[in-house]
């Protein structure tokens, strides 16, 4: 059986708010499992892992005060990474393991994702050296970096 997650769940794992979680499932930015969706009053939305790891990086994000519409296009472009690599459960497993996971996202015409496991030793300053060669060719050269392993702690 798989692992869901009420927003009771995400409201503990994200660390936002009730009501921040609520707005999130209406706007779309976030999507309830379909049969608990709108299901009325006493129906709990249910929400899978790979959902829940939106969330915990859609509030990271949310922290940084982005708005709606840039919350939206994270979500929505990461949860497409998610599902066509199979990317969730990869993420989820390795940090089982212990092992360190981070998500870079750099910003531009098209929002990119780069996810980054077992990386060389970050103190000989090969941490990401595939994604600068990407940032060259950016609208800003700009990435964000999430450590994955910290904000999914909760999700695993």
């Amino acid at each position: 059986m798989a692992i869901e997650f009420n927003s009771a769940d995400l409201v503990r794992i994200t660390g936002m708010k009730p009501r921040w979680v609520q707005a999130l499932a209406e706007k779309g930015i976030i999507h309830p499992e379909p049969e608990t969706d709108k299901a009325g009053t006493g129906v709990p939305r249910r929400f899978s892992q790979a959902e829940a790891i939106v969330a915990c990086v859609v509030a990271t994000f949310a922290r940084r005060k982005m708005t709606v519409g840039a919350l939206q296009r994270v979500a929505t472009n990461l949860r497409s990474k998610l599902r066509k690599e199979g990317m969730a459960g990869h993420i989820l497993d390795v940090i089982r393991e212990g092992e360190p996971a981070w998500l870079v996202v750099s910003w531009g015409l098209l929002l990119e994702f780069h996810y980054i496991v077992k990386t060389a030793d970050p103190t000989k300053g090969r941490l990401f050296s595939d994604v600068f060669g990407s940032l060259e060719h950016s609208e800003d050269g700009v990435a964000e970096v999430i450590y994955l392993t910290k904000i999914l702690k909760d999700v695993v």
